[in-house]
């Protein structure tokens, strides 16, 4: 599961944070604040109000000017996929999160270490599983929303538990 914090919604984003973790072992994890540092990405002003908005405790994790280099970032985030055997990457939507990621490695002239055909989007399987299950099995939250590694880790929890459910009818 790979979730990020940007500072806009088109997929050339600023990247504010990635956070994955391993559906089959949760405990294996990735998690990088790059922070507002420029990256040559772009920023939109109603992200940026949007993020005023959140938390106090999200807004502190992000919203920092470190000294944290993308291609160097995103360098340690392909030695972690690689690592991990992972064979689908999810996240919650299609459009955004392994877009945005998409977008950093092409500007960078990297590749991307996942085909597209392997990439998988929660919010369907959710649907899905509201329509046959009658409900969407949503865990209880844990960690700070739009922290990427707690919301990560929320979503493989969820994921995880749709699929138990969705099994129990194949038996």
């Amino acid at each position: 599961m790979i979730d990020l914090e940007t500072l806009d919604v088109q997929p050339s984003a600023h990247i504010l944070s990635i956070g994955a973790c391993l559906m089959h072992d949760m405990d294996r994890t990735f998690y990088k604040v790059l922070g507002t540092k420029e990256q040559s990405r772009s920023i939109s002003t109603s992200t940026i109000d949007w993020w005023v908005q959140q938390n106090q405790a999200a807004q502190d994790e992000v919203l920092i000017e470190i000294d944290v280099n993308l291609k160097e970032t995103l360098e340690e985030f392909t030695d972690y996929i690689k690592g991990s055997g992972a064979t689908s990457f999810w996240s919650h939507g299609d459009d955004f999160d392994l877009v945005i990621l998409s977008h950093a490695y092409h500007q960078l002239g990297m590749p991307v270490p996942w085909s597209f055909w392997n990439t998988r989007d929660t919010r369907t399987l959710i649907e899905v599983g509201k329509r046959i299950l009658g409900r969407d099995y949503e865990p209880d939250r844990q960690g700070t929303y739009h922290n990427a590694g707690d919301d990560a880790l929320h979503q493989a929890r969820w994921i995880n538990r749709l699929w138990e459910e969705l099994e129990k009818l194949r038996k």
